[in-house]
């Protein structure tokens, strides 16, 4: 899927303007951006649920079914789990109780598929709506902060799930606050600011990103600091009380070495691993 020249306006109010944007098969993105951002109105645009006041969202040729679970699951709270996927599978053509069987313990559900969904947690809900955007069997999925009331057990159990779902052979598209997940799923990351798309990145572009960091765990960090920062160094004290150095003009050895002259005993040094959460920071 691509998108050119893609705006939406509500009345006079522009929400939504992007140049251009490309969803490659095969690939889990992340999109990322604050509450008001367009990331929901981009999807509903993405998926037809809502028309462009200008531009064009153009899908491969090959490309069949497009699901979504957008804002919050469409479901009859008085049927169970079983029978509201029996209902979409109706919609979607399916006849066989093997589709619904399947999808069930795909979202950890099938243990309560008899159960009336008023008595699901949000959880539940959110996961079940999962297994209904996924009836037809899509190569494309979009989901719209699927993590929301989601507790730390079922966070773990999402992202297994989102990878099932991807080595099945379907592109996924996620919105979500939780940058942590994000990092541990995406493939390809997508910044939204103000309704445009101010960075897209792979994960490679994404661990590159920012400057090159280490971090010195010593006795006198204050010390330490002070003959980095001579030395032309940019560093700062983090919480843990350790040494953080910007690698610049200086190499970390050339750091390491004036240390040790000057008394100061280190315990260890390792390269700061790049969090999404700081290259969000640094975007937006």
């Amino acid at each position: 899927m691509r998108v050119n020249n893609l705006r939406k306006l509500y009345g006079s109010n522009l929400v939504l303007d992007i140049e251009s944007l490309n969803i490659e098969r095969g690939k889990i993105y992340g999109l990322i951006g604050d509450n008001g951002a367009g990331k929901t109105t981009l999807f509903r645009l993405l998926t037809g649920m809502e028309f462009p006041s200008s531009g064009m969202v153009i899908h491969d040729d090959a490309m069949k079914n497009i699901s979504a679970l957008i804002e919050q699951p469409a479901v009859d709270e008085e049927l169970s789990g079983y029978d509201n996927l029996k209902y979409v599978s109706i919609l979607c053509g399916y006849k066989h109780d093997k589709e619904i069987q399947e999808k069930l313990r795909l979202v950890k559900l099938y243990e309560e598929r008899k159960k009336k969904v008023k008595e699901y947690s949000l959880g539940m809900k959110q996961r079940l709506g999962i297994a209904m955007a996924l009836m037809n069997e899509p190569d494309l999925l979009f989901l719209d902060e699927p993590l929301n009331g989601v507790d730390p057990k079922g966070v773990v159990e999402f992202r297994e799930m989102i990878k099932s779902i991807h080595a099945n052979g379907v592109t996924v598209v996620i919105s979500s606050h939780i940058l942590s997940e994000l990092q541990k799923l995406a493939t390809d990351f997508l910044f939204l600011k103000k309704g445009k798309l101010v960075k897209q990145l792979t994960r490679s572009e994404m661990e590159s990103f920012q400057s090159e960091k280490y971090v010195i765990n010593v006795e006198n960090s204050e010390e330490a600091l002070r003959i980095i920062e001579c030395m032309g160094g940019n560093a700062e004290i983090n919480c843990e009380g350790n040494v953080v150095v910007e690698m610049t003009d200086l190499d970390i050895r050339e750091i390491v070495d004036a240390l040790e002259r000057s008394g100061v005993k280190m315990r260890e040094f390792y390269k700061q691993k790049i969090e999404l959460e700081e290259v969000y920071k640094d975007i937006m």
